[in-house]
């Protein structure tokens, strides 16, 4: 991820992925948006066989997903600062860190 990046997943709570967005980010969506992915669902299964799951950078959010490192870490960076992770599960066993 690059700095300043979010990754939702519909494992996130709340009414709506638009509620959620003005409510923790302070994004609200223009009139006519497209509508957004529901929430409170099914939290995404994301996996990486050979490397990280998510390389993160600063100021990134993470929510509402499974991560399954299968041969590393499920999140990775250097330097980061400003990382909030909610909502995750991290499958530790596989991994190496």
């Amino acid at each position: 991820m690059e700095n300043n990046q979010v990754l939702v997943g519909q494992g996130v709570t709340g009414t709506t992925l638009a509620a959620w967005l003005a409510a923790e980010l302070g994004i609200t969506l223009p009139a006519g948006s497209a509508t957004l992915p529901d929430v409170g669902g099914t939290k995404p299964h994301i996996t990486n066989t050979t490397g990280d799951v998510i390389t993160i950078g600063s100021g990134n959010t993470i929510t509402g997903v499974t991560l399954d490192p299968v041969a590393s870490a499920g999140i990775a960076g250097e330097n980061v600062d400003g990382l909030v992770v909610e909502f995750v599960i991290i499958i530790t066993s596989g991994g190496t860190r």
